[in-house]
């Protein structure tokens, strides 16, 4: 069959005149100033052979072709040739020995089933080829031997079971390599060795049968800073798992099976700027779950159905984050107090579809946020949300407009956020209604403003204070405040000089007769004076003091 096609494609090259004008077939689209052609859902069975030679860009996706090597030969300029969604059920060797400039090949989603050392011979500058959606089982070694500058292999969701120790020799140029979906039972660190220079990996997807990553795992790739292990049946992570990854900055440890936070094998990623570690089975984010990870930028938990709580101190080592993406974690309902203080960076807030009730407004600075989305919460609406309602206000486009001229340039979900789809789940008569529109009455607040009533309570308590103060005082210091009342400064205006010199003099005379001090004189002066009105039926008269 193969023969009788490139016969066939000879013949017609045989019979076409010398050089005749290339045509555009019926349904491609053409540009002979770009020498780019785009041929999609055409209904083609095999590469046209009529197109301009000078092409560099071939779009032929979504067809029914099931082979290329007798017809692509036409075409020697093409830097990007696009074949996915095809029929192609392998790759003979040297099928593109004529595309010395090819550049990115992309064969995804085609019936591929293996590949060879011959299979792409020829292309000596290939940077990217996507082979991902094919059936291709094992690879085996120097599969790829011949394609020195590639950059970029894309090789997920095929059926890899096996892959060779030598399967990427001479790829030391590869920075990103994707074998996510696939059927892998165990990492394939010793294939990774060649890969001096990779920068990116992807292997999730995969049913490894041991539930630990274990340690050095990922030996030899220094220079990695983006890893991807999710879905990949993961119950924990040995403590020296992730040793050597010094460069690291993300890493994606979503949908496993964590029953905590694997805190000590993070510790060993210093750079590691975003985690992504949802879809697990941890009830609380506790204190220093993410000690060490001091440039942390961006935490995304999204589908952890037992998150219910995040304790305070949690982020007590995490300083510079910006980020915090809380999505779709159905028993999620507390954040403790102090659990996002010190957080002076933070500038993205996302709370949503969780389960809380309300939002305590000393949690976070709400208005240095430039992200904010708390939509889809049960939230019980009252006067103790009051504070939010403004806050959603406030974020709305001509408000920040106002504050922020760069403001426009936002996404409409980093300027907005959503606030009309901040709606009430209770009480019964506020359910389903968007807090952003509900009247302080509405909320049962008092007609008074809130901010008032918490001003004048705090003027009351100040008062009450000086009042206690003072009343201590008094009491505490009531003999000398007696004595001051009785022996009264000289700028006192009530006495002269003279007169409260007598007045002291006799004082101290009638004591001297009682034979008391001051405590008992006014004690038993005040009995014998009682007792000379008892018998006499008159006072005492006062004694005369002579004057020296």
């Amino acid at each position: 069959m193969r023969l009788m096609i490139a016969l066939l494609v000879l013949a017609t090259a045989a019979l076409l005149p010398p050089r005749v004008s290339a045509t555009c077939p019926a349904g491609c689209e053409c540009d002979d100033v770009k020498l780019v052609v785009t041929c999609v859902a055409t209904n083609f069975s095999i590469v046209p052979i009529t197109l301009n030679p000078s092409i560099q860009r071939l779009i032929l996706r979504q067809n029914k072709i099931r082979s290329v090597e007798a017809s692509i030969q036409f075409y020697p300029q093409l830097l990007y040739f696009d074949l996915s969604y095809n029929h192609l059920l392998n790759i003979p060797n040297k099928t593109f020995k004529s595309q010395g400039k090819l550049a990115e090949l992309h064969l995804a989603k085609n019936k591929i089933t293996g590949v060879s050392s011959g299979s792409f011979t020829g292309l000596t500058t290939l940077a990217v080829l996507s082979l991902r959606g094919n059936f291709i089982e094992e690879l085996g070694p120097s599969a790829f031997s011949t394609l020195t500058n590639l950059e970029e292999l894309d090789l997920g969701q095929n059926r890899l079971t096996n892959i060779h120790k030598d399967a990427f020799k001479g790829l030391s140029n590869l920075s990103i390599l994707h074998l996510d979906d696939n059927q892998l039972v165990f990492v394939p660190t010793i294939a990774f060795l060649p890969l001096i220079n990779l920068a990116e990996l992807k292997v999730g997807l995969n049913a490894f049968n041991a539930s630990v990553l274990p340690d050095d795992v990922f030996q030899g790739l220094s220079k990695l800073s983006g890893l991807d292990v999710s879905s990949s049946n993961l119950a924990a992570v040995s403590n020296f798992a992730f040793r050597g990854l010094s460069m690291l900055r993300t890493l994606n440890l979503g949908d496993n099976q964590f029953k905590f936070i694997p805190t000590k094998a993070l510790g060993q990623l210093p750079r590691l700027e975003e985690l992504k570690i949802g879809q697990n089975a941890f009830p609380s984010l506790q204190s220093k779950d993410f000690a060490g990870l001091h440039n942390l930028k961006t935490l995304e938990i999204i589908g952890a159905q037992d998150l219910e709580r995040i304790e305070d101190g949690v982020f007590a080592e995490n300083r510079n984050l910006e980020s915090l993406i809380f999505i779709g974690n159905k028993k999620l309902q507390d954040i403790q107090a102090g659990a996002l203080s010190g957080l002076s960076r933070l500038k993205t807030l996302v709370l949503k579809d969780n389960a809380f009730v309300t939002f305590s407004e000393s949690m976070v600075n709400w208005s240095d946020l430039r992200r904010l989305d708390v939509s889809e919460n049960p939230l019980w609406c009252s006067c103790a949300l009051v504070w939010l309602k403004r806050v959603l206000i406030a974020r709305e486009e001509p408000t920040i407009a106002a504050i922020n001229p760069d403001a426009r340039s936002l996404p409409i979900s980093s300027r907005a956020s959503g606030a009309a789809q901040v709606l009430c789940d209770s009480p019964a008569q506020l359910k389903d209604r968007s807090l952003r529109y509900l009247s302080d009455e509405e909320l049962g607040c008092s007609t008074k403003d809130s901010t008032q009533m918490a001003v004048l309570a705090g003027v009351i308590f100040i008062v009450l204070l000086v009042i206690l103060v003072v009343v201590f005082t008094l009491r505490r210091f009531r003999r000398r405040v007696r004595d001051a009342l009785k022996d009264p400064p000289r700028w006192f205006p009530t006495r002269s000089a003279s007169g409260a010199a007598i007045a002291r003099k006799e004082h101290e005379y009638q004591k001297a007769q009682l034979g008391c001090g001051d405590d008992d004189y006014m004690i038993r002066a005040g009995a014998l004076a009682a007792n000379n009105v008892h018998h006499y039926g008159h006072s005492l008269k006062p004694i005369p003091v002579t004057e020296l």
